[in-house]
């Protein structure tokens, strides 16, 4: 035989086994260890009709607060589920100018990407340093600009010599045979 009890911690409504009656037990739900009081219930109460002339009875519904125990032992309210966390602002800015960085020291032979991967990662890990994720946000951010110095490097150095290769070109052109008997004399 079951008889019911109420853990007092969180107030879950339990069925234990006679036996245990005013012993030590421990709830399912949150694991408290109490003693198993036993909840005297009261039999269901016959529903009756009421007539039209009655006026409409206001029930106060129980907070848990003035909850006695005395309730039947299947009365429990409906759980609501906690509310999502949010995400703190800047998180997310955060972990993207991280990734940005970390890509664009991988890409500094793309130099055009890299500097806009670069400057964007920049941006956002400015823009995430109030966050809580700050460390997060400061990595993203020296990853970034140490991503956008290589790459404005590696566009430099091309740039020089697309140029160097093109007045060579040029020089060529103007004077053909001047470098073709140089080594022979």
């Amino acid at each position: 035989m079951f008889v019911p009890t109420v853990c007092p911690a969180c107030r879950t409504g339990l069925d234990i086994e006679a036996q245990w009656a005013n012993t030590q037990v421990r709830c399912g739900a949150c694991q408290e260890v109490f003693v198993a009081i036993p909840v005297l219930t009261e039999p269901p109460r016959p529903i009756r009709s009421r007539s039209c002339d009655e006026p409409p009875r206001t029930v106060r519904s129980r907070s848990r607060d003035d909850w006695n125990g005395d309730d039947d032992r299947y009365y429990d309210r409906p759980r609501r589920r906690p509310p999502r966390r949010p995400l703190p602002t800047g998180e997310g800015a955060a972990l993207a100018s991280l990734t940005l960085g970390i890509i664009c020291l991988f890409i500094v032979c793309l130099w055009p990407i890299g500097m806009i991967l670069s400057i964007v990662g920049m941006a956002l890990g400015a823009s995430a340093l109030k966050s809580p994720s700050r460390k997060t946000a400061v990595a993203g951010l020296v990853l970034s600009t140490v991503g956008l110095i290589f790459t404005s490097g590696f566009a430099v150095v091309t740039v020089v010599a697309i140029a160097k290769a093109q007045a060579e070109e040029a020089k060529q052109q103007k004077h053909p045979r001047a470098n073709v008997f140089d080594d022979q004399d």
